[in-house]
């Protein structure tokens, strides 16, 4: 069972890396994904907010998972 939630923590970890890495950065104003336009595709409130509450839900996915596995030592 330690072994599932560890492999499943490694697994939201690369996802949260792939989230991460298009936002828009608060200093430079630019993250990955600037220069491809998706921004304009899907409009960019409606990208910032998805990605942010896909940020948030990933970061308390890990929390949680990280205080199951203290059960199981």
């Amino acid at each position: 069972m330690l072994g599932f939630i560890i492999g499943l923590m490694m697994l939201i970890s690369v996802l949260l890396i792939i989230v991460i890495l298009p936002q828009q950065s608060a200093k430079s104003g630019g993250g990955i994904g600037a220069a491809a336009g998706a921004s304009q595709m899907l409009g960019v409130q409606k990208t910032t907010d998805l990605m942010e509450k896909l940020t948030w839900g990933l970061m308390i996915a890990i929390f949680v998972l990280a205080l199951i596995t203290n059960f199981f030592k």
